[in-house]
């Protein structure tokens, strides 16, 4: 029940500033800044705080901020100060830098409060307690929000004193003090009905079904959850209805009514499935396996215990690596800034030492020749000290970029080979379980799975050595007899296991029955390798999968196709991309790093081809490989030779 309040409390925040953001505006206005060399310092002022309401990125929303403050104070305009403070504290609240957030807030309140800004005195306030609830300081972010409340309500704003009412809700009902809770929800519902807030309403409808779960009075949870249904369910806000369909699901098992909570609880999944959210799955799963253990079904029960134990290795340690790597850099530059900031303190004694010289030179003539000699050995030194600082300097950055390498394998290593390893520890016990039950064909089955799993952990170590490799650049490319289309059929047949257990066929069309040609073995072997396991990966059950390889006028061209889940036009941008922290999910949670389609790009990039892809959401992508090649010998044209594997 705590995951929703957090939900409201973040999308509340947001609704301060903007109540709808539009990119292209804030594009505009950022073109404008750019360009427009005649701009007045108020109305580039004006511009930048345009654009920030009108941004949905937070880091840019910082860097927007920081600007706004700086020609604010260049124009002594107290207003787009406040604005300034007020917009970067916001962002860093966003960003994780609460404690940051908090003396930039705390300055735009005293702007505020000095200029008799009453609507922003409010919202200053508001944010403070935002800051300290989240440091789970509940008493101070009470007394903030309740400071805030006079001066939202002389604005006679609904919007705003719903959610700052909501905002005191969602506190009380995370310290418990459920009554307090309860009045302010309903404060909360008959402010945003006035305004016609219906979302907002729904929203608040479902923290007070929660809370009557928590306080064990089904029917009154049972008739909030509805009325928050009876407004969402025409609305694509998956992420809510999956929550709330969770918590009725709770609510019926708690009520014994074990049909209800199942369906409900299995809505939940169908919703998840849309939003493709680990964490959204990994908590149905273990929702779902509790209900089914309560009414004795261990078969689904067992399955669904299985799929969370699967989603919870593989996420939860990634916070506390990044935060280890993040502390080890920080130590790591801290140490050479130290260095760094010796360095400058001996500039600054010779530069004093010389001051002293040249005074010394008025009053005591005599010692002229001795005190230039003086004045030469430390300029010496200090160009000695300038070469010294640069090259710590280019030290630095080296290190950085290799850190940032070895962070990225470190953290690629700990993500996507401990759920895979750990599986095949669970799945092994299982076995060795089932075995000396004499269960053999359920250990059978799990021996497939450990089987395809240990392929992934194949795959990935391959492609972690080409990266390796290819990032300190020592790969050498080798000419060498190469014959495609057999390369293709032992692609297929490493992955057959795994399309045979998604029920895909893997198919393969070659004009020819051989294709020979001068190339590097490995460097084909890694592209087509990868292009066929992100198709299985990105293909549902019953699919299909088929490669394409063709030898016409000196270029080979291969092509991966499937009917799979398919991209957006954002998603094949970034396709190519490789940094090491964002996550794909396939069509059966299988993690990725996007590691292999760069090693794609860069082994086509080193033998001068181009790659294409095509792709619709839901209907399928095509990888489309086309690089030049010396045949060495061509076979004549014969009817298309086709493998399937089912």
């Amino acid at each position: 029940m705590y995951r929703i309040v957090i939900i409201l409390l973040l999308s509340c925040a947001v609704g301060l500033t903007a109540h709808g953001r539009d990119k292209a505006v804030a594009d505009s206005c950022i073109w404008v800044l750019e360009n427009e060399t005649e701009l007045s310092t108020l109305r580039q002022c004006e511009l930048l705080l345009l654009a920030i309401h009108n941004t949905s990125d937070f880091q840019t929303c910082l860097e927007l901020s920081e600007k706004l403050i700086e020609k604010a104070e260049k124009a002594k305009n107290p207003y787009y100060q406040y604005y300034g403070f007020y917009e970067k504290g916001q962002s860093l609240i966003f960003l994780n830098s609460s404690e940051e957030a908090l003396t930039y807030l705390q300055n735009s309140l005293q702007i505020a409060l000095d200029n008799n800004f009453q609507k922003e005195v409010g919202y200053s306030y508001y944010a403070l307690s935002d800051v300290f609830r989240l440091r789970n300081n509940y008493e101070q972010a009470i007394q903030y929000i309740k400071s805030a409340l006079p001066f939202l309500a002389s604005t006679d704003s609904h919007r705003y004193l719903s959610v700052y009412y909501l905002q005191l809700g969602n506190i009380y009902y995370q310290i418990s003090q459920n009554d307090s809770s309860k009045l302010y929800y309903k404060k909360a519902i008959k402010y945003f009905e006035a305004g016609n807030h219906l979302i907002e309403a729904a929203y608040t409808y479902g923290n007070i079904g929660a809370l009557y779960i928590r306080l064990n009075e089904p029917d009154s949870a049972r008739f909030f959850l509805s009325k928050a249904f009876n407004i969402l369910e025409d609305t694509n806000d998956y992420y809510t209805l999956t929550t709330y369909n969770i918590y009725a699901s709770k609510n019926e098992l708690q009520s014994g009514n074990m049909d209800m909570a199942a369906n409900y609880g299995l809505k939940a999944l169908s919703l998840a499935n849309k939003l493709q959210n680990a964490e959204n799955n990994r908590d149905i799963y273990e929702h779902l396996a509790l209900l089914y253990s309560s009414t004795g079904d261990y078969t689904k029960a067992y399955h669904y215990l299985k799929e969370f134990y699967t989603l919870r290795d593989s996420l939860v340690n990634m916070d506390v690596i990044n935060r280890m790597a993040n502390m080890r850099t920080e130590f790591e530059v801290g140490l050479k800034q130290a260095e760094v900031d010796k360095l400058t303190t001996y500039n600054l004694v010779a530069k004093r030492t010389i001051y002293l010289i040249c005074a010394g030179l008025l009053i005591i003539s005599v010692l002229l020749f001795y005190v230039i000699r003086a004045y030469q050995r430390n300029n010496n030194l200090n160009k000695k000290l300038m070469r010294q600082r640069r090259e710590l300097e280019r030290n630095k950055k080296n290190l950085e970029i290799a850190n940032l390498s070895k962070d990225k394998l470190f953290s690629i290593i700990s993500h996507d080979l401990r759920g895979p390893v750990g599986t095949i520890s669970s799945l092994a016990d299982m076995a060795n379980i089932l075995i000396k039950e004499n269960e053999i064909a359920e250990a059978t089955e799990i021996n497939k799975s450990i089987y395809t799993t240990s392929r992934e952990v194949e795959s990935l170590l391959n492609n972690l050595l080409h990266w390796s490799v290819n990032q300190q650049n020592i790969y050498q490319v080798r000419n060498e007899p190469v014959e495609l289309v057999g390369l293709a059929k032992t692609v297929i047949g490493v992955y057959g296991q795994t399309a045979k257990s998604k029920k895909i066929d893997l198919l393969l069309n070659a004009p020819q029955p051989e294709i020979d040609v001068e190339g590097d073995s490995n460097c084909w072997g890694t592209i087509i390798r990868n292009l066929v396991n992100n198709a299985i990966k990105f293909t549902h059950e019953n699919g299909q999968v088929a490669i394409n390889l063709d030898y016409t006028n000196n270029h080979v061209t291969l092509e991966v196709t499937d009917n799979g889940i398919g991209m957006t036009e954002e998603q094949k941008s970034k396709l190519f991309v490789f940094t090491g922290t964002s996550r794909e999910w396939g069509t059966r949670n299988e993690r990725g790093q996007g590691l292999g389609l760069s090693l794609v790009s860069d082994f086509v990039k080193i033998y001068n081809g181009r790659i294409e892809v095509e792709s619709q959401l839901g209907q399928g992508s095509t990888f489309r490989v086309i690089m030049p090649a010396t045949a060495i010998q061509k076979q004549t044209q014969v009817t298309i030779e086709q493998e399937q594997v089912k």
